[in-house]
């Protein structure tokens, strides 16, 4: 993912379909961050089934991206990313 946007990102969380999370340490403006899908878990520790080779069951789709922060003193904000489907490295 990359930040086209004018803010920078302090600690933030990213989600995928609303349901699975990754914490990363920030966001800079112009940054382009690659995050396996495979590091991305639900509240009981369940991975994103990302698929593979060895992948034993169908992938999920991802549907939504989100990114959620805070700046100090504020309540958390969810950004809605834009989500390309293709094909993946």
């Amino acid at each position: 993912m990359t930040n086209t946007t004018a803010r920078e990102f302090g600690p933030s969380t990213v989600w995928i379909n609303r349901w699975y999370s990754l914490p990363i340490d920030s966001f800079r403006i112009g940054e382009t961050v690659t995050l396996p899908l495979f590091e991305f878990v639900d509240m009981y520790s369940y991975t994103f089934r990302a698929g593979g080779f060895f992948a034993t069951e169908n992938p999920d789709t991802i549907v939504s991206c989100e990114l959620e922060s805070a700046a100090p003193g504020e309540p958390a904000t969810m950004y809605p990313l834009v989500v390309v489907k293709g094909s993946y490295d």
